[in-house]
């Protein structure tokens, strides 16, 4: 936060946004820091994010992250496969995570879930990234300065 992102902005030419891809334990360090540091990124990709880590306890600070994604207008898309091991662990917590977004009515754009077919763990990173950048780009016009 106070090294990597200064660092960027003093060496390169950047747009303010700033989008956090992690994938597995990444995604859920990055939804994590919807609690922590929820102003740190504009945008979340959460590819097979671990939710079933520590006894599901991402579901104990649901109203907090979803407060946090609605008054910093967060966009965040997660996506998972559904074949194999670690998916068919983390998919039923994730699908929790889902509804409880709807609960608390997150838009489109701040809060999307996918699971697509013929995917897993492993597979699925860069499908995640692809089709993460691509609905990012879809809802937010990057060309202009924010």
């Amino acid at each position: 936060k106070n090294e990597v992102f200064s660092y960027i902005d003093k060496n390169y030419r950047v747009k303010p946004n700033r989008i956090g891809i992690g994938h597995s334990l990444g995604g859920t360090f990055l939804t994590e820091t919807l609690i922590k540091n929820p102003k740190l990124f504009n945008g979340l990709i959460l590819i097979s994010p671990n939710y079933a880590y520590d006894n599901e306890q991402i579901l104990e600070s649901i109203d907090e992250i979803s407060a946090n994604i609605k008054s910093n207008d967060t966009y965040v898309y997660s996506i998972s496969g559904n074949i194999g091991k670690f998916e068919n662990e983390f998919n039923p917590v994730t699908k929790k995570v889902d509804s409880l977004f709807k609960l608390k009515k997150l838009k489109s754009t701040q809060w999307s879930y996918r699971k697509i077919d013929n995917y897993n763990h492993g597979t699925i990173l860069l499908e995640g990234i692809q089709k993460g950048l691509i609905n990012y780009s879809n809802n937010f016009d990057l060309s202009k300065n924010q």
